[in-house]
């Protein structure tokens, strides 16, 4: 029932797949092919999540929850490899998804107060969850400049081009943040030195 609530039927199949694969991920996790089983699994659920913000501005629960198996598995995985306790390799995915997703809270929840429309989604909020789960806080906090970074740019070409946008026109976090998140990812894991969720 709760499963239910949480996640719509249609994002089912992908938090299904998420699970199937974040198994071997945990098992395994020096071995190349969950590796890439993970590089795979993440950077199709970051692809579903995009291009559904950008067209309809929404982020699917599956995509995030898909997104929260995997990086859990993976960490725990990496943790398990690296012989740290469990408990701790769990504080840790706390820790930095309470960070991650508390601060964009926040930041919603002062526009709002402030402004009194939203600002951001809560569906951006909940891709904080994955993102802090998936590349720890600091890993996080790089994948959101960068997509805000991004975002400014498309805001500022479309001012170029005679375009401009009102100041409620809309802008899919998402679709930025997404691709962000996998690309840090992947830097992280090519460069262990940079990944702070090994630390």
């Amino acid at each position: 029932m709760i499963a239910r609530v949480l996640i719509p039927k249609s994002d089912g199949a992908a938090v299904a797949v998420s699970l199937v694969a974040a198994l071997p991920l945990a098992a395994l996790p020096g071995e190349i092919l969950p590796q890439a089983i993970a590089a795979v699994v993440v950077a199709c659920l970051a692809a579903w999540i995009a291009w559904q913000d950008a067209t309809t501005f929404t982020i699917p629960d599956g995509g995030v929850a898909g997104l929260v198996l995997v990086g859990a598995a993976l960490r725990l995985g990496e943790g398990l490899d690296a012989l740290h306790e469990v408990r701790f390799v769990l504080m840790g995915l706390a820790v930095d998804a309470g960070l991650c997703t508390g601060t964009l809270l926040l930041l919603r929840e002062l526009f709002y107060r402030r402004r009194g429309y939203d600002g951001l989604g809560f569906g951006d909020v909940k891709l904080g969850l994955a993102g802090g789960v998936l590349l720890g806080a600091q890993g996080f906090a790089w994948a959101t400049c960068g997509a805000c970074a991004l975002a400014l740019a498309v805001v500022l070409a479309r001012r170029i081009a005679g375009r401009p946008m009102g100041l409620r026109d809309r802008i899919p976090l998402g679709a930025f943040l997404a691709p962000a998140i996998l690309l840090a990812w992947a830097v992280v894991h090519h460069i262990p030195s940079l990944d702070a969720t090994r630390m």
